[in-house]
């Protein structure tokens, strides 16, 4: 793969639909991130939310902090010159992008997010992974809400939104220990919406 240095980073790899996979990884549109934290009211565990947008298109990613693998990634992202990594497929296609995607401005979210990194682990630990799933399903709603759709780029209304959930190899917490990692790991779009 020409773009090969770039996964010397952790990445998240996502399977999504053929033409949401052309719209992101089409170099002629800018792309751009915006993250935001939220906390789950059962466990306290924070998740990520992070939406990237192309053109009139938003794809927001929601994954949890207390897995290792989606702290030593957000984290890279946070280093000097840092991007959110994706690796994306659909499929349908043989084809596979990697994106490398700035930060939304000037990073407001940088100084805050490694405290969060380094709590969240704490937070949950002794519950089990089916109410750890159960409050990402809801962290997952929440997303959903009409208010995290706003655009990311100027002058351009966002039309289509698509939502995605990480489960990570390492997570939940605590599943080994209580014998619920029954589902594999992985990504689920869990909904696709036209907004406009």
């Amino acid at each position: 793969m020409l773009d090969h240095a770039v996964l010397q980073h952790h990445t998240v790899v996502l399977e999504v639909p053929h033409p949401l996979l052309r719209l992101l990884s089409d170099k002629s549109h800018d792309k751009t991130c915006l993250l935001v934290e939220l906390q789950g009211n059962k466990t306290g565990m924070r998740y990520a939310v992070l939406t990237m947008q192309a053109a009139d298109t938003q794809l927001a990613v929601v994954a949890p902090f207390a897995s290792k693998l989606v702290r030593k990634w957000l984290l890279q992202a946070l280093e000097r010159d840092g991007r959110f990594r994706f690796l994306l497929e659909a499929s349908d296609s043989a084809y596979v992008a990697v994106l490398d995607v700035p930060y939304l401005g000037e990073r407001p979210d940088a100084a805050s997010l490694p405290a969060s990194l380094d709590v969240a682990p704490d937070a949950g630990g002794p519950h089990s992974g089916q109410l750890h799933r159960a409050e990402l399903r809801a962290v997952v709603r929440i997303a959903e809400m009409e208010g995290y759709d706003a655009s990311l780029i100027n002058d351009v209304i966002t039309r289509e939104r698509y939502v995605v959930v990480v489960q990570p190899a390492d997570w939940p917490p605590g599943a080994s220990a209580d014998g619920s990692m029954d589902e594999a790991s992985g990504t689920d779009i869990v909904q696709s919406q036209v907004l406009h």
